[in-house]
This record gives C-alpha cells, structure tokens and sequence, in this order.
C-alpha cells in the first residue's frame, strides 16, 4: 500500500473583535415655549371733507360741518397751530381725520382746501337766490322769516336745484345775516318753508334788536 502524503494545516490565530452596542442616549428636547403677542388692531382713519362752521379763537374751539350732511364735528385750537394757522374763517373748505377721544368725535390732521373770500361768498349767495327765487317765489322773491328746518329742506332738493350743498349753506348763511332778512325777524311774524306755507312763528328770543348807536 501506498502512503499518503501526510497533510500538514497551517493554524492561524484570528483576533475576534467583539463589537458591543452602545445604549442610544435619549434627548429630550424641550419644546420652546412662544409667546403670543396680541397686538390691538388698527384702527382705520376716516377721512372726510366739509366746510367750517362755527370758530371762536377766544374759545379754542369750533365745528366742522362734514359735506356728508353728518353731525358737526368738534376740533381743538392745536390743531390749526399744527398748520400754522392761528384763527380760521367759517365756510372754509378743509379735509381731515375722524377719531373718538373721550367718547367724543374730534377732528384732527385738518387740512385747508379753499378759503372763502367775501367776493366768493357773495356771488354764491347771488347765484343760488336767482335760482330759488325761480323755483320757490313764495319764499324768496321777497325777504320774509324761514321756517327753523328751511336749511334740511333744501339739502334734500339740492340735487332738483343743480346746487351743491355747500352752495346752499353759504347762501343761508349770507342772506340770514343780512341787513334786510334780519328785519323781518318781528315778533310774531310767521315763517314760511320752501312752499310758502306758514311754519311757525318768531319768538321773542329769535327778534334781532337794532343796534344803538352809542
């Protein structure tokens, strides 16, 4: 019998590495905490436009009178000094700002439109009586006393008319304090309205008394 060759086996020692899982760290994070700011709206300016109609200096205040047909709206003297302007005519055009101080509507951020002049005034007041004493001679084609409510009747006509209402409150204004409307004012004596029908009477604290010369 043959013999085998004898097989020798090469042993080689091998490192083994153990690997050991490292225990996952758990994070916690902490949610950031947002605060909420509540801002206050806004409040949206209204802007309007009208005409002056009552300004005393010596009292610090007035009224405008919005062309809207609105209530008069109040407005402090410091807001003429805010456009340099230290006395202000009645019947100026201007523009402003609504906003409500102390549960009052005031007026600020008043800009001038148009100053009235008493050439201006008077041709307006000229122009619109032609017109009123056409449509409503009863009343006009001669001076008599106005019913108190003359003035709302015709703003709701002012349109019928061709006249804007700013026309007409220079006209009532004008011709209310003439010389020759303020001589109807006897007492007793009946108002009329747009028609010509009687509407009320002059009291004793609506007569004009002559001025005395002194």
């Amino acid at each position: 019998m043959e013999k085998l060759p004898i097989l020798r086996l090469n042993t080689y020692k091998t490192k083994e590495t153990i690997i050991i899982p490292k225990k996952k760290e758990t994070i916690v994070v902490q949610p950031k905490i947002i605060k909420e700011v509540k801002t206050q709206p806004k409040k949206k300016s209204i802007k309007k436009i009208g005409v002056v109609s009552w300004y005393k200096k010596d009292k610090g205040y007035g009224f405008i009178k919005p062309n809207d047909n609105s209530k008069n709206i109040f407005f402090y003297y410091k807001e003429l000094k805010k456009i340099n302007l230290d006395n202000i005519e009645s019947e100026t055009l201007v523009k402003f700002k609504i906003q409500e101080t102390n549960n009052r509507i005031e007026a600020y951020d008043i800009k001038i439109l148009k100053i009235p002049t008493k050439v201006n005034i008077k041709n307006i007041a000229v122009k619109v009586l032609n017109v009123l004493i056409q449509k409503y001679p009863k009343t006009f084609k001669y001076p008599k006393p106005l019913a108190i409510s003359i003035k709302e009747q015709l703003l709701i006509v002012s349109e019928e008319l061709g006249l804007s209402k700013n026309e007409l409150k220079i006209f009532l204004t004008y011709y209310c304090r003439s010389r020759v409307y303020k001589e109807t004012l006897i007492l007793n004596a009946k108002r009329v309205n747009l028609k010509g029908e009687f509407e009320g009477v002059v009291t004793e604290q609506q007569v004009i008394k002559p001025k005395t010369k002194v």
